[in-house]
């Protein structure tokens, strides 16, 4: 898994901000003093990440017997059940399927990749959560995982959550400059750090642990966490993300919408539409992030017994 934050879904029902709405005391022209307003969450998160990577380091957690493996697919799950509920409530509110709805439905049908990027980055998870069969086939990773559907639904709704609240809010800064970019620029950092914490305590606790890692690695636990790949690899579909949410077409719809139109040939209905979400986010996630994890391996990864 990989993963970022934000968690106020009302976010996303925001469309997007016209230039002229946009207080003028709101704005920011010069990048650098955001950034230097950042320095300080991320210097916190950063030493905060230190702590938990070293609490987790010293756990004695290892795959065949990992530290709190049950409470984190419980957490998964019923996080992702509370993430379901939500975007069933704005629906019947609104009376049309809401994004948020739209994203735990669409993310959810994703989790099948997993097991083709997990061998593409030479992943592996314990056996000891609960698992399911694959069948024989090529290019997957031995190990399974259900929580991989409640864990895809958390992780990348949150995700695309995030990355709206921080473009919108670089909308208001920086209304002339291209939102997508000056999100990614400044989200990354804060993905890098929420990433390290994340997979470093997986790493100390025994949860997953990568076989074999593509540039350095620090040793964490039983296990080496690998500090570029595949962390950067995510930068081109955290960008895609922030263009895809955001975009607009001169009718108003989203980039989703617009999809849907152009194959029904007409106003497309909410089921259009959540098919349109579900194809996308499938489509983008294994063409910006499984097949270039499995690329690499194909190219220049090396032969592994554990993740054959």
């Amino acid at each position: 898994m990989q993963s970022a934050h934000g968690r106020s879904w009302m976010i996303m029902q925001a469309d997007s901000l016209p230039t002229e709405s946009i207080a003028a005391e709101d704005r920011i022209d010069k990048p650098e003093i955001a950034l230097r307003q950042a320095a300080p969450g991320y210097v916190l998160a950063a030493l905060g990440t230190a702590v938990l990577l070293y609490v987790a380091g010293h756990s004695g957690g290892t795959l065949d017997n990992p530290v709190g493996g049950r409470a984190w697919e419980v957490a998964m799950t019923a996080a992702a059940v509370g993430l379901l509920i939500v975007g069933v409530v704005q629906s019947v509110q609104a009376g049309a399927l809401s994004r948020v709805f739209l994203m735990v439905i669409a993310t959810g049908s994703a989790f099948w990749q997993e097991t083709y990027g997990d061998w593409g980055t030479y992943l592996l998870y314990s056996p000891r959560f609960v698992t399911y069969e694959w069948g024989d086939t090529i290019w997957t990773a031995p190990v399974r995982c259900w929580w991989f559907l409640p864990g895809y639904v958390v992780f990348y709704t949150t995700f695309f959550l995030g990355l709206q609240a921080a473009s919108t809010r670089l909308r208001r800064q920086w209304p002339h400059r291209k939102a997508h970019l000056a999100t990614a620029a400044l989200a990354f950092p804060l993905f890098y750090i929420f990433d390290m914490a994340l997979e470093g305590c997986a790493h100390g606790f025994g949860w997953w642990q990568y076989q074999y890692a593509f540039g350095p690695s620090v040793a964490i636990g039983t296990g080496h966490f690998p500090l570029l790949w595949p962390i950067l690899e995510q930068v081109p579909f955290m960008v895609m993300a922030v263009f895809a949410l955001n975009w607009r077409n001169t009718s108003g719809e989203d980039i989703f919408e617009a999809a849907a139109r152009t194959i029904t040939r007409k106003a497309p209905s909410q089921i259009a539409v959540l098919m349109s979400w579900v194809i996308i986010i499938n489509a983008s996630f294994l063409a910006e992030t499984i097949l270039p994890l499995m690329a690499l391996r194909w190219i220049a990864g090396p032969a592994s017994p554990v993740v054959p």
